[in-house]
């Protein structure tokens, strides 16, 4: 996996109001430790292999991208 896209997703889960997290969760129909393993900069776990990782990881930068833009 490019190492961007997990410091892009730390980075933008950092910029998360209080609740984002368990927000992005609910979203992406997670559970919420998933996403605390990708706020730690941990590949979320699933069976699909490395490509399906990346596909997760390049999902959730894009919901937390509409998420961050939202914000400001």
């Amino acid at each position: 996996m490019k190492p961007s896209l997990l410091i892009e997703a730390q980075a933008l889960i950092a910029k998360l109001p209080k609740g984002g997290k368990k927000d992005l969760a609910d979203r992406l129909g997670w559970y919420p430790a998933r996403v605390a393993k990708l706020a730690k900069g941990e590949e979320p776990r699933c069976a699909g292999g490395w490509k399906a990782r990346e596909q997760m990881t390049q999902m959730a930068v894009m919901e937390l991208r509409k998420m961050t833009s939202n914000t400001k």
